[in-house]
């Protein structure tokens, strides 16, 4: 895999139709409980709008391939042919962290994880092996997500909002529907 090192700026989009696509539609963060996740990403929220391959929103995700139509354009340019598995919006309360971890599974291990900050400020800081970053809205970033890596947003009033998607080149595709 050709992963960054820590992270890779990749470019700028505007942020404004993705929060728009957020309030205008039924878009709901919730705790993700499942296989204990809350352990790690604790107050953290997530809405997903595609999850390993599957919606449970297929209008909603007609509607987001039209708001992201340059954003996937702009990954096929980048990354050549390939598919998307995860789409999720992801919101961190102030004053909340996710803890330390590792993303694990096949997925994550052969896909680009792709960050979009839409809503921010200066006191959100992302970890990754020890080393601090602070992304401004609308910048696009893949994070090596096999590195040890978290997030604290300490703001006392801003909601982080991330746009986090996994983009799987068409030559690794194979590798995750395999039987």
């Amino acid at each position: 895999m050709n992963k960054p090192e820590y992270i890779r700026k990749l470019g700028w989009l505007n942020p404004a139709p993705y929060i728009d696509f957020i309030r205008n539609n039924p878009v709901i963060f919730i705790r993700d409980e499942r296989k204990k996740r809350d352990i790690v990403f604790g107050d953290a929220k997530v809405f997903f709008l595609l999850e390993e391959f599957e919606s449970n929103t297929p209008d909603l995700i007609k509607q987001f391939e039209y708001v992201a139509k340059d954003l996937f354009k702009f990954l096929g340019l980048h990354y050549g042919p390939g598919t998307i598995c995860n789409i999720q919006f992801a919101l961190l309360p102030p004053g909340e962290k996710i803890k330390g971890h590792y993303d694990q599974g096949l997925h994550f291990s052969l896909s680009q994880r792709i960050h979009v900050p839409l809503v921010t400020c200066k006191d959100v800081v992302f970890h990754i092996n020890n080393r601090k970053f602070n992304f401004d809205a609308g910048l696009i970033v893949e994070l090596n997500n096999n590195q040890y890596h978290a997030v604290e947003n300490n703001s006392q009033n801003t909601e982080r909002v991330h746009l986090i998607i996994d983009y799987v080149p068409k030559k690794h595709v194979r590798y995750i529907f395999s039987p």
